[in-house]
């Protein structure tokens, strides 16, 4: 049965109910807590408890939470669907690159384009279901190919999560939409063998912050671009963690340092060390595209030819500076480490995630990066 209780820290009433296993959960109303707003916040108790008692029913819970939400909004546009994507864009072009705001610009122009379409206009966020990211998908995935298919729903997944951290939502319904199968233009990356990997530190020896990217590179599998912006404020060796914030995505990541990792950043950190100073400051205000066609000079200096493969209209190198997170792997399974231990290690868990290992989980990801030997010795 609902009930509701007020708590110190929170000016609205939480409500308190029971899962369709039987586990009590609580959650905030956003309804103030007063007399005078018990009943409507009750009201959203009882929603909420029978949305997740009818998690079986497909769309009931997204029926009920809307109109939660439509209650709480009094009946607010900004929570229908096609105002919170357009919202949600225009947001995303004041926080994030230019770069990643274009790519987001099509896909996003294409879901509220889909949701008229179908006759959605008027669904409020919560409305939103798993058949409408399939439906949705398959759409793309017809009429501009798998490709941007895919593209389309990661853009929707990040939508919906925006609105899942709001507090809108209670699930994000675009999680784990399997991708339309494109094998004409399967693309992947080649990891670097161990040869490719000495001659990449040794076509280095003159630019001690190319051997450092190297070694970051490897070892945390991250884009080129975040690894030049990393500050030492966000490197941990005591903890032996790096925390990063991607640029392409906002998230916020963190990666368990593995001894040769550690030992090259306590041999290259200055002694007067300013925290806020990058760990390759000369760097400092290169764009991506001008990183990557450095790293390709040292390819060339090193001998290494990628095969090109053209794929999705245009062609592309199967070896770049994003190779090395393909490479961590390789290593890791010649050593022996369980498939799953080396998911957890490569899979880029967020820092809640990693906070929240058990003492097991932990020790088998320290054993497995403990047994890599230095590729970049001699």
């Amino acid at each position: 049965m609902a009930s509701l209780k007020r708590i110190s820290n929170s000016p609205y009433w939480i409500a308190c109910f029971r899962k369709a296993n039987g586990k009590s959960t609580c959650r905030s109303t956003k309804i103030e807590a007063t007399e005078k707003k018990y009943q409507q916040a009750y009201n959203i108790a009882v929603a909420f408890e029978e949305a997740y008692r009818a998690t079986q029913v497909i769309g009931h819970a997204g029926k009920v939470l809307a109109e939660i939400a439509k209650e709480i909004s009094s009946g607010s546009d900004s929570l229908r669907a096609i105002e919170f994507s357009n919202e949600w864009y225009s947001n995303a072009s004041r926080t994030l690159s230019k770069g990643t705001v274009a790519v987001y610009r099509t896909p996003t122009t294409r879901w509220v384009d889909w949701l008229a379409a179908e006759g959605l206009s008027e669904s409020h966020i919560g409305q939103i279901t798993r058949q409408h990211i399939v439906a949705f998908r398959n759409h793309c995935a017809d009429t501009w190919g798998p490709g941007p298919s895919t593209s389309a729903v990661g853009v929707v997944r990040q939508i919906l999560e925006s609105a899942v951290l709001g507090g809108t939502l209670q699930t994000n319904v675009a999680n784990k939409i399997d991708k339309i199968a494109d094998e004409e233009n399967d693309f992947e990356r080649e990891p670097f063998t161990p040869d490719d990997l000495q001659a990449l530190w040794q076509a280095a020896d003159d630019k001690l912050e190319w051997r450092t990217m190297l070694m970051l590179g490897l070892y945390t599998g991250q884009r080129l671009v975040d690894l030049a912006r990393l500050r030492w404020s966000s490197i941990d060796l005591e903890a032996g963690e790096i925390r990063i914030k991607t640029g392409k995505t906002q998230r916020r990541q963190t990666n368990l340092i593995p001894t040769p990792l550690a030992n090259w950043l306590q041999a290259i950190q200055p002694k007067d060390l300013d925290p806020e100073e990058l760990v390759s400051p000369s760097f400092e205000g290169t764009r991506g595209t001008t990183l990557s066609k450095m790293f390709l000079k040292i390819m060339s200096k090193a001998e290494i030819s990628p095969r090109i493969v053209r794929t999705a209209g245009r062609d592309r190198k199967t070896k770049s500076f994003h190779s090395l997170r393909h490479t961590l792997p390789s290593m890791l399974a010649r050593q022996g480490a369980a498939p799953k231990t080396i998911q957890e290690i490569v899979g880029h868990s967020s820092a809640s995630t990693t906070a929240h290992y058990t003492h097991a989980e932990r020790d088998q990801i320290e054993q497995a990066l403990a047994g890599l030997h230095d590729p970049f010795s001699t």
